[in-house]
């Protein structure tokens, strides 16, 4: 880690102007590190009825997003579907961590069965994901979408 190659202490003995400059910058990356070690892991999650909701990243677009949302309403609306989460770490069916892909929806339905869904707007990024959120849960129904 960065971290360990830096020796705030040594520094401190030969003040010279680099010297300075080295031994604020190690404080900081201390400070830095102590400050993310407090951090809740999921600090931007906000819990909306049954929906774990993530704040969104600038990857995709405001039209993707307009989609993700009515998917997610009428993903509501069906009957015994549960599990509803939305950009969050890919899941299986008995809510084990599968992968660290964050697919845009993941829910299960009345039977049980997990279902994944990505929206992309590149052929190149919904071929990646189609690669990873497969081999992540074969067992589950996997839907991905390309919005152009």
């Amino acid at each position: 880690m960065v971290w360990k190659k830096f020796r705030v202490g040594s520094m401190q003995e030969n003040r010279g102007a680099s010297d300075s400059v080295t031994a604020d910058f190690c404080r900081g990356m201390r400070l830095l590190r102590n400050s993310m070690a407090t951090m809740p892991r999921f600090s931007n999650v906000a819990h909306r009825d049954d929906v774990h909701i993530v704040s969104t990243f600038p990857a995709k677009n405001a039209e993707i997003f307009a989609l993700i949302d009515d998917m997610i309403s009428d993903i509501r609306k069906g009957d015994g579907n549960h599990n509803l989460r939305k950009n969050l770490c890919q899941v299986d069916a008995n809510g084990n961590k599968v992968g660290n892909n964050r697919t845009d929806i993941q829910y299960d339905d009345i039977n049980d069965v997990h279902h994944n869904v990505e929206v992309d707007n590149n052929p190149k990024q919904s071929e990646r994901h189609r690669k990873v959120v497969d081999a992540n849960d074969p067992n589950a129904v996997n839907e991905y979408i390309l919005k152009k």
